[in-house]
């Protein structure tokens, strides 16, 4: 799990905890949203100039965010800014992320070997500044992300060249084929820049970029991208605010402000929805929310995000029983997972094998998931495995409590299951700290952990076959199962979506057969947003695509 998925695990703690601490002070910082420069285009559109005609939206949230750079950004409410502001080849649409649509790119071709992206700009998109965005500025974006080497540049690591081809034409080739590399050019390192008002405040786009680029700090304060926003004003500790950007070449937003306020007190949070001072709260205690169901005035909502909680097995020998295959297949078949899911949030689901539902290639989460388990065929497998007597096993579990579900808790319920078919597990309660360092060594016989994709593709979620990161962990070789394996090596490399996705659903239906690993439940997060608000959908790229909100 890359930087990516320890920020989701960070955020996903972070919203689940009722926090008592408020804001401490915090000195505005001003921002001009990157129009520091004389026009050369005419605004297609115009802000409205008079501050009670402005419709405006609100948001409360508990921020992860340590920078708006686009080149540097890679959490996960940074994005609430990065997508307003600023515009990449491709993106996703609201709360969809299943399919890829156009967003600076107007169209493209990938080579026969999926080695080389094509991609015609959409003509005539200017950035806040005024200027017409180019090929030449994606292609100076790109480099420069690269070179800065913030948590987001892994994902520039298979990049070989970016080259343009006139004013609309950027190619961008691999060193190797990345069936995921669509997904990718979602995120804000790949989002175009305007080159010459950035260079004029610091940044710079060489091999030494990350120590010569001096902007970091003029980017969390202005914005100048091609998107729908540009950012207007910036208090770390309060939060920040949007304005329309006058020379988008899109749909104009519904909203002429969008104003994101810091607030870290979830109880707090629900209070502003309550009284009307926000439009969406997105950190809200999920008990409190749904007393709250049916309310005037009041929208809950429950959605899936891409997080699953887990059980790893180990497959070495060495910690006894547990490592055996057809024990790994009785604990599957033991669990309750309907009254496992009774611990968590409404809208939790019992994903099939490692793909969470909402990807392109996942499966649908089970509607049944009672009829998951079957205790004859549980025992029938102990019996073969030759433990009918059963065994004890040590059960590793981080005191953790995301989004509403405590481990340890859930840990209990296992525990009891398990008791039913001869499995006695003990609970070794563990900070998080020094259950991760184990569980990264391979060295927990048992184990209770829980995972967040570096980006919205199954391709992310690979990390679970033999061999490969998270398998290791669980010392599940590529020779266990090489099959397996050969299959997550051609969906990483296919660009060919159907056939990717065919391959998914087959290794998803495999490792609920057989692997070391019991999936259990894809969390569900809950937030409030004032009725009427429409366009809000949870967005596991995003959070909320806050160019699709719109009111009555």
């Amino acid at each position: 799990m890359k930087k990516k998925a320890y920020l989701v695990l960070c955020f996903l703690l972070a919203v689940c905890m009722v926090l008592t601490t408020g804001c401490s002070t915090g000195t505005a910082v001003p921002s001009t949203g990157g129009n520091i420069s004389e026009p050369t285009a005419t605004p297609e559109q115009g802000a409205p100039t008079e501050q009670s005609k402005l419709k405006t939206f609100i948001i409360a949230v508990d921020p992860d965010y340590e920078t708006f750079d686009p080149g540097r950004a890679y959490e996960v409410y940074a994005d609430l800014a990065l997508h307003s502001c600023y515009n990449t080849l491709l993106m996703y649409k609201g709360g969809d992320t299943t399919t890829l649509v156009m967003d600076g790119a107007e169209s493209y071709k990938i080579s026969d070997d999926s080695l080389t992206y094509t991609f015609q700009l959409l003509p005539g998109q200017h950035f806040s500044s005024g200027r017409e965005v180019t090929a030449a500025d994606y292609q100076w974006s790109i480099e420069r992300g690269r070179n800065l080497k913030g948590n987001a540049a892994f994902m520039t690591d298979n990049l070989d060249a970016v080259t343009t081809d006139g004013k609309y034409t950027l190619i961008i080739k691999l060193t190797n084929p990345d069936g995921a590399f669509l997904t990718k050019l979602t995120y804000g390192l790949f989002a175009a820049i305007d080159k010459d008002v950035a260079e004029a405040n610091g940044a710079t786009g060489d091999a030494n970029a990350a120590k010569t680029d001096t902007s970091k700090e003029w980017f969390n304060n202005h914005s100048v991208g091609s998107g729908p926003y540009m950012i207007d004003s910036f208090i770390p500790t309060t939060g920040f605010t949007m304005v329309r950007n006058p020379y988008y070449s899109g749909t104009p937003p519904y909203y002429d402000k969008i104003i994101v306020k810091v607030v870290t007190d979830v109880s707090s949070q629900l209070m502003m929805v309550k009284a009307n001072d926000v439009d969406i709260s997105m950190n809200v205690d999920p008990s409190q929310a749904i007393s709250l169901e049916g309310a005037a005035g009041i929208e809950v909502h429950h959605s899936l995000t891409a997080s699953t909680a887990f059980i790893i097995m180990n497959r070495s020998t060495k910690y006894g029983p547990v490592s055996d295959p057809l024990v790994q297949q009785a604990v599957r078949y033991a669990l309750d997972y309907k009254g496992i899911l009774t611990l968590a949030s409404k809208g939790t689901k019992v994903p099939v094998g490692p793909f969470p539902e909402g990807f392109a290639g996942s499966l649908p989460g089970y509607d049944d998931p009672a009829s998951l388990r079957d205790l004859d065929k549980a025992r029938s497998l102990m019996a073969k495995a030759g433990y009918a007597d059963g065994f004890t096993v040590d059960f590793i579990v981080p005191t953790w409590n995301i989004l509403g579900v405590d481990y340890v808790t859930l840990a209990q319920k296992i525990q009891a299951d398990l008791a039913e078919v001869g499995i006695t597990v003990k609970i070794v309660a563990q900070d998080p700290s020094v259950a991760q360092e184990t569980y990264r060594n391979g060295q927990q016989p048992m184990g209770l952990r829980m995972w967040g994709p570096d980006y919205p593709d199954n391709s992310s979620q690979l990390a679970f076959l033999p061999g490969y990161n998270v398998g290791k962990r669980a010392n599940w070789t590529e020779e266990m199962n090489s099959k397996l394996a050969a299959k997550g090596h051609q969906a990483e490399v296919l660009s060919d979506e159907k056939a990717r996705n065919v391959l998914f659903n087959e290794i998803a239906n495999e490792m609920q057969a057989d692997s070391p690993f019991v999936f259990l439940m894809q969390f569900a997060t809950t937030y409030v947003t004032r009725a009427g608000t429409t366009g809000a959908d949870y967005s596991n790229r995003y959070v909320i695509d806050l160019r699709t909100v719109a009111g009555k």
